[in-house]
């Protein structure tokens, strides 16, 4: 039963990444509203000192740190003697993070905000910065769970990773970056396909030890 919760609670994430997305592609009005209102409440204030603490932020989740700190897990692991999990973790965290947004991102062609306090270039939906930071610590967060039997440890993770995360989504509307709708689309985008990932592990990692590995040893 509870299995069958999560999935459903992937699913729903990814039915309202759609909803936002196709709202996106036909520019309503309600999500042009939210998206100004949005904008408005997070930009609030601007001062040279939270724009420099925002743009280090911004720095820090981008999609080029999150691969390279992908990559370092992805090392970690293989040369650990978990090589099937690792390739697991690097291949969910590209499909996720990196490959899907990417194709989404160049499907919709959603144009950034005017009024950017950094410059940015591309399209704006989704953010790849917030899909990448979304895929990476999502993972890192089933390495936890998976690792370690004390719950302290886990709540504390949580409570990290779901906090840095806001902070990023934060960071790309205040720099002017993206929309509300483009944090909140890739938040559920990358939280529902890792979600998924994570929910068929087992049998993909199977296909990973019997398939990709016996190819890579031979």
């Amino acid at each position: 039963m509870l299995q069958r919760k999560t999935m459903y609670l992937y699913s729903g994430m990814l039915f309202l990444f759609s909803i936002i997305g196709l709202n996106v592609i036909i520019q309503t009005d309600g999500l042009k509203k939210i998206d100004q209102v949005g904008s408005q409440v997070i930009q609030n204030n601007p001062s040279s000192q939270l724009t420099a603490i925002y743009e280090n932020i911004s720095a820090m989740s981008s999609p080029t740190t999150n691969l390279i700190l992908a990559t370092i897990i992805f090392l970690m692991l293989f040369f650990m003697n978990n090589k099937v999990k690792a390739i697991f973790f690097f291949g969910s965290f590209l499909v996720s993070g990196a490959v899907i947004p990417y194709i989404i991102k160049h499907l919709v062609r959603r144009e950034r905000p005017i009024h950017q306090l950094v410059s940015e270039t591309g399209y704006s939906f989704p953010s790849g910065h917030v899909a990448s930071a979304v895929a990476l610590y999502v993972l890192i967060l089933w390495l936890v769970f998976q690792g370690s039997k004390r719950s302290n440890l886990k709540n504390v993770s949580v409570v990290l990773i779901v906090g840095w995360i806001i902070i990023v989504m934060l960071a790309r509307v205040y720099l002017g970056a993206h929309y509300l709708s483009d944090v909140t689309a890739s938040l559920l985008l990358c939280s529902g396909l890792t979600g998924m990932f994570i929910y068929y592990s087992k049998p993909l990692e199977e296909i990973i030890g019997r398939r990709i590995l016996s190819l890579i040893e031979k």
